[in-house]
Formats: C-alpha cells, structure tokens, sequence
C-alpha cells in the first residue's frame, strides 16, 4: 500500500546500473507494479548530473559499475547532504559488501537472481517502505518543531520533576517569565527543586506551596495538580503564577515519577480580582444607603446602610422586593423609573416608605446599567435620609416667616423685642447647628469624590477643569496644579476631539440630547494611551457637569489576546497532520477535522452523529467496550486500533483519547486525536521478512561470521562453525581465546589488536576501514586450519569501538597447494 503522504502523486525513482537492458527491464516491471516513474542511468557519474538539476524520492544503484562503484556513489551523496533513501540492488553477494553498504548509509540491500517479476515486486515495496519511513521521520521532526514553537507562543512555562531523582527541568519560557537567565540554574541532572522553584516563590506562598506540591506526589490517584503562589521576579517585582500539573502513568496504568506541568502568569487576573474586592467593600461600607436592581425593578443587592434605614434586618428580606415597594407613593415610583428609563439618570427627593410603615425624606441618585453590548440590564441607586435636614429647613423657613410678622409690632413694642431676644438666639443656635450637618453631609460627598477608584472630574462650561480627584491625576500623569484650569481637551485624541466638544456644547443646549456614556482615546502626559467608557452628565442647576471615566485599555487587549489564542488553536486543529475528533457521553461523534475525515474517506458531515463503533475494525470491538469504560473512569488513554475506511480498506491509527467532565465531575465525552500509522505496520510486516533473509544468508553461508567483544570473548558464531571446525555454535560460544587459536596465532593477533585501538586513539583512521589477517584455529578432532579473517570494528551510537565483526574462511587447501 502507499504512503498515504503520496498516494496521489506517483514516486520519482533513479535507477543507476552498468547494464542497459536490465535497466529497461527494471524501469518497465517498477513502473507497471504502481505508481512510480523511473529514470536511469548507466554510471554513478551520469546520475550526480541529473541530481544535480532535479530531486528523486528514492533511489536504486548497483554495486559493481566501472569508475564508481554503487558504495562509491552513496559516499558521495551522503557527503554532500543527500539523504535520498538508497536502495543496493546487485549480483553481489558477499556479506562483507552488504555490511559496508548499509554501514555507509544505505536503506536496504537486496540481490539480484532468480525470477525478475517477484524480485522487482520486492524492490517496490522496499522503496515504498523507505519513503514513507523518511517521511514519517520528517512528519516527527516537524511536530516537535511545531510543539516547541506552541510552547514558545503561548505564554505558558513549561517544567517536568523526577520524583527519584529530586531534577527539575523547566523550558525557557518559564525563566522568561520571572525574568530569569537559565544558565543561573544547575541543570545537571541533580536534585535543583529548591534553587529553581521553592527558593523563588514569595515567603508568605512557600511552605503551602510545597505541602501542596508535596501532598499531590505521595497521592496514589493525584489527578490534576493545580496552585497559586506569588515568585519574586528578576526586576523585585512579585508575579502570580497559576502551577498546573500532571503525572505520568506507564504502559500498565502504574504512576511513574515523571510529573509535567505548565506555569502561567495571572498577575492582571488577580489584580483584577483584587479591584472588584475593593468595590465591594466601598459599596458595603459606604454611610449612603447603595442598593442595585435588574431590569424589571426587582432588588438584586443592597448595602449594610441601605438596610438600616429602611429597617431590615437581613439581605433576605428586600431581595426580589420591587423597587417600588421602597417609595410611600407607588406614583412617585413610577415616574424615577419612567426618567431612568428614558434619560439613564435620576435625582431629587422623595417620601420613602419603612418596613414598619414608617416614612422619612430620602435624597436620592440613580442610573440605569448597560452591559458590553449597550443593553439597559438594571439599575443602581445611592439614598441618604435628609428628615432632620427637611425639618431644620422648614423651622428656618418657619422662623424667618415669623421675624416677617412681627418686624412691625418689634419696631413698636423694644421691651417684647428684648424679651424674645434670648429665644430667638435660641433658634439661631439649632439654625447653626443644621448648617454645621449639612456642611457635613458635603464633605462625606466630597470624600466620596476624592477616593472613588474612577478618575473623575468637575467641568466648567468653558471646557476648564475645576476639580479633580486622585484617580485622574494618577492617569493623566500631571501634577494638580497643572491639572485645575486645564482644558478637558488637551487630554483627548485628535480623532476625538471635535465630536467630543460638539457633546460638551449639545449638553448645555435645552432639547439637545447628547450620550452620556461613550468611548474615546485617553492622552497620558508621557505620551501613552488609554480607551476610556466615559460617562458624564450635567449637575443639576448648573452648567458643570461630571464626567467619571473607565479604563478599559486592559479589557480590550485582553480580548484581542483571547480572539488571537482563539483563532490560532483553531489553525493548529484546522491544518494538524493528525485526525482530531470529539465524542459525547454516548460515543457519538461531535466533531472532526477534515484530516480525521480524510484518513476515513469521509466528509465530516458523513460523520457527525455516528457512533465510534461504526469505525472499528469488527476485531477491535472488544477492546473497544473495554476501552470506554476507562475514559469515564476519567483516565487519558493511548492505544494503537484498526479502523475500517469507507472504501472498506483498514486504516491503522495510534490513538490518545482525553476523557472530558463538567463542573460537576459529570462524564460529558471524549477528545481523540489519531496519527496515520497504517504505513508504518507495513514498514514493520516488511522489515520483518527483510530481518528473516539476512539472518538466512549469515546462518547459510560457508563462511564462518563471528561477533566478539574487546576481550575476544565470542558473542555470536554462525552455524558454518560446526562445518569449519567440528564445533556446534553452543560449544563456539564458551570458548576461550586459548582454545580458539594456536598460541602463535594469539600472539600476533594481539600486536594487530593493540595497532589498530591506538589508531582509533589518535583519531586518524577510516572508522569504517576493513583489517585482514590469518590464523592457525583448533578443530574438534584437534587438528588446525589456517584461516583468513576479514574484520571491522561494532561500534556504538557515539562511534566509539565496542566488538569486532569477522568473516572467516578455511585457507588449509590453498596454503598446503602454495
């Protein structure tokens, strides 16, 4: 089957042989069997040309070819970056060429001989096979790659703990994130969890930091770990940080030590948090009664002095009171949520009615709320008890009316007039002390303006600035002098300058009726910029008006940021390599991108609201049922399945399935992404086969082909020995050096032995050279033969020696015959 990579454009292969006509027969027999497209050549020097101005997916060579040899050829190209998957096809047989081909980089060698149709038939599927292998490995690369880069884009530090060794690693994004350089930190391998993590986490945060972190290790079902804690960044600064984490389960459902896990900064969050406290305790603690309803006049919130003065005694009892059912007139009622509703504001004085039925004079303010989307969603009220303030105006205005009447009969009548001076400096005392509460009462107002966390501000009706509270100075940058007597405007983008003014004068014509909430662009005096939800309007009996703004400049970059996240998880399912799929609660299918319907043969339409099952290969049912039950247990799952494609044709996927619960720990569904691996299991049928024939030729030929160690010591001895020698390959492989050769032959064998590690010491040699010898060997009659031996170093990953491969031969005739 082809690589699904490239099922529809057929493969370029360049086959390069001496021999033209069995070049004509390969091309035509390859390009016959499937989907390739053949181009030769007659020497390795003709194929360097054609690679030189076009690239193939795989390629062919012979071994023996004049000039250049097939070994030769791949030398070159692997010297030069070409990593074109290479394929030895030759008449030679000898072992020695096959393990310097594939030593010297080629993917597979096979004979020629024997019957062309299925030996060519063998060679197109090798080639499949190293194609898709290569592209598979370049598919891996690429998604680490992708990987790393989601990591990097994020905003999110990654870390991984080793509970046996006590080593924390942590990505680059983590350091970055306190303002760190990595390379402070011991990354050796050593247990660092304290210098990298705990050391840096705020005094107040760290021993609950690390009994929650410790408490979550030595859990035998830990689940998610997740915590919060403040740590010092670089500049002194302290960050929240959000610690998530997970621990790893082996093959066996067992707990490893491995926990990976993600940090990410929610210092704005909880700033934000921290905001919306403090406006909760200014509405709780305010003197003025502050109650808040919805759009139907339905009490939703009140404050402590909201119920004192309407003698309640718990929040239980006004909520879902209406409104209304706070006024001595229904008709009074009325008419403020008639205003509220119709200009978004109200204020004045009104007869508010007890829950024991008694009434007082209230002095009240409210506005309508909108949401983000402008939608009048309530409303929200402040209300001060002005009964004694009423009764001192109507004694004042009482007395004054009485000094009126008796002006006449005072001018007449001294000695009344002296008698009643004492009780008129009476009344002018309480007068007084009337004055004295009322100027009170504006100073709570004034503290009230002075530390409102909106910047505010009074403004005059030449546009000048007559007062303004500390929120204001603080945004604006200026000191307060410079701010009073200062245009409004100066503090306005030009783009919103003109349409600003033209509210400014509007609101100060009679039936014009500008906004009173609206954005615009916030000049700071360092040059920076904030978008502003203004909302202002006129004070009553004057021609100033307040205007209070709302900073949104945070909110709005927030949205950009979670629109951009959105959009860019979106790209990756939208264009991931991998099938991606999401089930409900019944298995049913919700969702799936186009690959996940491609690798099936499927729209995704065709898919959605089928069941799972209907995928699976009938085999794999069982497990299947087995399988759903462990993803409602709650647990992540990675298995290998066999599914059935609409064309009827298996489908071979490596799944990993993310079980998905709501709030309320309520199984919902499933989360699977699947990788095509249908490639690979055929790689792996025919690298098996391909294992099988090269352990036929090492255990058929009548050579001996022996594998020692650095002492001599025989690892692997092919069943030849027995023939050779007399020995049987288990006697062969307990032998010791004394009883494998004579004590002459030993002996200069280890000067030859010595020769050679010292030119691997100085570095000089061809690591892949062949060394040739001979030597006398025992047989089991006891008798000799003279041997010649052909040997090249095993070597390890790091190219270091590690064994000798040798291929031996009986010499005996020849050197008697000599």
């Amino acid at each position: 089957m082809p690589y699904p990579a490239t099922k529809m454009i057929p493969l370029s292969v360049l086959y390069v042989d001496d021999e033209p006509a069995l070049l004509e027969i390969g091309r035509i027999f390859l390009e016959r069997i499937g989907d390739l497209t053949v181009t030769t050549a007659l020497c390795a020097s003709e194929a360097i040309s054609l690679l030189s101005n076009q690239s193939f997916d795989a390629i062919i060579s012979d071994y023996q070819m004049p000039g250049c040899d097939g070994i030769a050829f791949l030398k070159h190209l692997r010297k030069h970056g070409d990593t074109t998957p290479f394929i030895i096809f030759t008449g030679k047989g000898r072992e020695d060429v096959v393990i310097e081909a594939l030593n010297e980089g080629a993917d597979f060698y096979l004979q020629k001989g024997g019957d062309p149709k299925p030996q060519f038939a063998e060679l197109y599927n090798i080639i499949q096979y190293a194609v898709a292998r290569q592209l598979a490995l370049r598919d891996i690369e690429e998604a680490g790659e992708r990987y790393k880069a989601l990591i990097a884009v994020s905003n999110t530090g990654a870390w991984e703990y080793d509970l046996g060794s006590g080593f924390l690693w942590c990505s680059p994004e983590y350091f970055s994130m306190i303002g760190r350089d990595p390379a402070e930190f011991d990354f050796s391998g050593s247990p660092n969890l304290n210098e990298v993590w705990f050391h840096l986490i705020h005094p107040e945060d760290r021993d609950q930091a690390i009994r929650h972190f410790m408490e979550y290790l030595t859990s035998l079902s830990p689940g998610m770990y997740e915590n919060d804690f403040r740590m010092e960044h670089a500049d002194g600064r302290w960050i929240w940080i959000q610690s998530r984490g997970w621990r790893l389960h082996n093959a066996d459902k067992e707990l490893t030590d491995k926990t990976i896990g993600t940090h990410i900064d929610v210092t704005e969050k909880k700033k934000a948090e921290e905001q919306i406290l403090l406006k909760n305790i200014i509405f709780e603690s305010s003197i003025t009664g502050n109650s808040i309803a919805d759009n139907k006049g339905l009490i939703t919130d009140a404050n402590p002095a909201f119920l004192r003065m309407w003698k309640y005694q718990t929040k239980e009892e006004i909520i879902k009171k209406p409104v209304s059912g706070f006024f001595a007139n229904e008709e009074d009622a009325a008419g403020v949520l008639l205003e509220l509703d119709t200009t978004g504001r109200w204020e004045g004085e009104f007869i508010a009615q007890r829950s024991d039925g008694s009434s007082f004079t209230a002095l009240g303010t409210a506005t309508t709320i909108h949401n983000e989307n402008g939608d009048m969603i309530g409303y929200q009220s402040t209300c001060l008890d002005i009964t004694d303030r009423k009764a001192a105006e109507e004694e004042l205005r009482a007395a004054h009316e009485q000094l009126a009447a008796s002006e006449e009969e005072l001018r007449g009548q001294c000695e009344q007039l002296v008698a009643s001076e004492e009780e008129i400096s009476q009344q002018l005392d309480e007068i007084v002390g009337k004055e004295k509460l009322l100027a009170l009462s504006e100073e709570r107002y004034r503290a009230i303006f002075e530390h409102t966390e909106s910047p505010t501000i009074i403004i005059e009706d030449d546009t000048s600035i007559s007062l303004a509270n500390n929120a204001f100075i603080e945004i604006s940058g200026y000191p307060p002098e410079e701010v009073i007597g200062r245009s409004w405007t100066e503090f306005v983008s030009q783009q919103d300058r003109d349409r600003m003014v033209a509210f400014h004068h509007q609101r100060r014509m009679k039936g014009a009726d500008p906004p009173q909430r609206y954005d615009f662009l916030f000049l700071s005096r360092n040059g920076k910029t904030h978008t502003i939800n203004l909302t202002v309007g006129l004070i009553p009996g004057t021609r100033q008006s307040v205007a209070s703004f709302h900073d949104l400049t945070g909110t709005k970059q927030i949205e950009m940021a979670l629109r951009e996240s959105e959009e860019q998880y979106r790209r990756i399912v939208d264009t991931s390599a991998d099938g991606i799929w999401q089930m409900d609660s019944l298995f049913r299918i919700t969702y799936v991108n186009e690959r996940m319907a491609e690798m099936l043969g499927y729209s995704p339409e065709e898919m959605i609201g089928l069941c799972v099952s209907s995928f699976i290969s009938p085999g794999e049912h069982t497990d299947y049922e087995q399988r759903r039950q462990v993803q409602k247990n709650g647990e992540v799952d990675y298995f290998e399945r066999c599914f059935i494609r609409k064309d009827g044709k298996n489908l071979w996927a490596r799944v990993a399935i993310t079980p998905i619960f709501d709030a309320d720990g309520v199984y919902q569904g499933s989360f699977a992404m699947l990788s095509d691996i249908t490639g690979r299991k055929a790689a792996e049928e025919a690298l098996r086969e391909s294992e099988k024939k090269y352990r036929l030729i090492a255990d058929n030929t009548a050579d001996c082909i022996c594998i020692y160690d650095l002492d001599f010591n025989p690892l692997y001895v092919s069943p030849s020995v027995q023939v050779m020698k007399g020995f049987s390959v288990e006697e062969s492989l307990v032998q010791t050096p004394d009883e494998i050769w004579t004590p002459a032959s030993f002996a200069s064998l280890l000067p030859l032995f010595h020769r050679e590690m010292e030119r691997e010491r100085s570095g000089t040699a061809e690591p892949k050279r062949t060394f040739c010898f001979e030597t006398e060997e025992y047989c089991k009659d006891g008798s000799t033969i003279m041997v010649e031996n052909s040997a090249r170093w095993l070597r390890d990953e790091g190219g270091r020696p590690v064994g000798i491969i040798g291929i031996s031969r009986d010499i005996t005739d020849r050197k008697k015959a000599e």
